[in-house]
């Protein structure tokens, strides 16, 4: 397998620059595609520049409420939009700690009624039964202009949830068969109207519904999803709910290289316009740089460019790396730098935390005599990459909807990565934003470790987990000092105060 990258340009800044991550203009250009959804893919010149969509209304627009508390957009033209996610939550908010304590706090006010009147009003049939909640607005995702209307996993799994949650404190049953027909939309294809992949081998449940090669992959709406066919299982058992959310589970799985890298997590899997950023210092200068994807090398002389101690940034343009394939979840980009002179070389790789600059590195050498050559090589993966990370409020949402499916199906190792996600989320909200080489935090499989979590915080919420606690269950189990210390790693929290 390979992944198809080729070198269309290499630009170089000094650290510090505005665009860390490439040559990105907003302006029209692109493909354009009519299928179930309408939308255009932004164009990328042979130099690496991008032309992202512009903005659309709806992103200009203010949240006002309704006469009866429901929520909606208004744009500067006075046009207005429904984000249904918005409409369900304005319903009963996503804060609680579990399904039953959903529905015990539940109240069927005024609010909540009218938006399962506008729920019932608005359910789109898209075939067999299953129904949709359909976007009214045009919006852009990443590098794509998506036209409306559209559906949305995550906006039908929060829809789904409070059906289920009204239907549970009330007995009114049809709001129950409501949420049963949403979730057979989640059996179905985006070709056919649904909210699943088109891949079989890899189901993931696409909160845009576009076909897989341009489809982001958004993790938050993937894992949502999963949570509410498992609910859905709960309430219409045998209804196949429960294999389709273990098939997304088995894709969530695949793909954890590259969610989790060690020291934050992606919003989406689909490389962005601009993917590949190194940054390179020392001594000499960089003759040659070579890509090795699968079978093959591309080749780029790079005479002239002088080496010092203030780190360069070179940027490499993916032109075929922006149509998603899950084979590039498994793969790595060997690539190798060739230099001339003496000194040593470093070459490290930017992360993406939002608010900070932050470069991790991947290889350094000492170089021989003046006039040598010397060659500098590495494996990087996409996990290495950083693009795509998520904003800091929906690392705590992750982590707390993995934590609900472990709790669902007993899995002691989500539940470990659940809270090891939050850990991250709470290292970031305390940092003091600094610029320079930061620490990763490898994950390390750890059977007794992931148990003893269970059995002491497993019926919490991460969010609920408090570090000291942590630090002394930890200290207190029996493992030597290399699988301590890898424990710590896993959970990335200070061994000491």
């Amino acid at each position: 397998m390979r992944i198809a990258i080729s070198v269309t340009s290499v630009s170089i800044a000094l650290l510090g620059a505005a665009a860390i991550f490439g040559m990105v203009r907003r302006g029209s250009g692109g493909q354009c595609f009519n299928r179930v959804v309408s939308y255009c893919i932004a164009g990328q010149a042979a130099s690496g520049t991008v032309h992202l969509p512009e903005k659309t209304a709806y992103w200009q627009s203010s949240q006002r409420l309704d006469e009866q508390g429901l929520p909606f957009s208004e744009a500067p033209d006075g046009s207005r939009f429904r984000n249904m996610s918005s409409v369900a939550f304005a319903m009963f908010s996503r804060d609680a700690r579990s399904f039953e304590d959903a529905c015990a706090a539940y109240q069927p006010d005024e609010k909540a009624r009218a938006a399962l009147a506008f729920f019932e009003q608005n359910a789109v049939e898209v075939g067999g039964g299953a129904v949709v909640w359909r976007y009214d607005y045009d919006t852009q995702i990443n590098d794509v202009l998506l036209k409306a209307p559209w559906a949305s996993a995550f906006g039908q799994a929060a829809i789904i949830e409070r059906l289920l949650i009204h239907s549970c404190k009330t007995g009114e049953g049809r709001f129950a068969e409501l949420a049963r027909r949403a979730g057979k939309a989640f059996l179905l294809p985006v070709t056919l109207g649904g909210l699943r992949s088109e891949n079989d081998q890899f189901v993931w449940f696409q909160e845009v519904p576009m076909p897989d090669r341009h489809n982001p992959f958004i993790v938050n709406a993937h894992l949502y999803s999963i949570q509410t066919l498992l609910l859905l299982d709960r309430h219409f058992p045998g209804e196949g709910f429960r294999p389709l959310a273990e098939r997304g589970l088995q894709s969530f799985r695949a793909a954890l290289g590259v969610i989790d890298n060690e020291y934050w997590n992606r919003y989406d899997l689909r490389p962005r316009y601009m993917a590949v950023d190194f940054q390179i210092s020392g001594r000499g200068s960089l003759r040659r740089i070579e890509l090795r994807t699968g079978d093959s090398s591309e080749l780029r002389t790079h005479d002239g460019l002088v080496l010092t101690r203030r780190p360069a940034l070179i940027s490499f343009s993916m032109r075929h790396g922006r149509e998603f394939d899950p084979e590039q979840l498994r793969d790595a980009l060997d690539l190798r730098f060739i230099f001339a002179g003496d000194g040593d070389v470093e070459v490290s790789v930017p992360g993406g935390r939002p608010g900070d600059i932050e470069f991790f590195r991947l290889a350094s050498r000492v170089k021989g005599a003046t006039g040598s050559g010397t060659t500098v090589d590495f494996s990087v993966s996409l996990g290495d990459l950083g693009w795509g990370q998520v904003a800091p409020e929906y690392l705590p949402f992750h982590a707390a909807t993995l934590a609900s499916i472990a709790r669902s199906i007993g899995d002691k190792q989500l539940f470990l990565r659940a809270l090891r996600w939050q850990i991250f989320a709470d290292r970031h909200a305390k940092r003091i934003s600094v610029t320079g080489a930061q620490k990763r935090w490898p994950w390390a499989d750890n059977a007794d470790l992931a148990a003893a979590i269970w059995d002491k915080f497993g019926s919490m919420r991460p969010a609920d987990v408090p570090d000291r606690k942590i630090r002394l269950l930890l200290l207190s189990l029996p493992m030597n000092a290399s699988d301590r210390a890898a424990a710590f790693e896993t959970l990335p929290i200070k061994a000491e105060d």
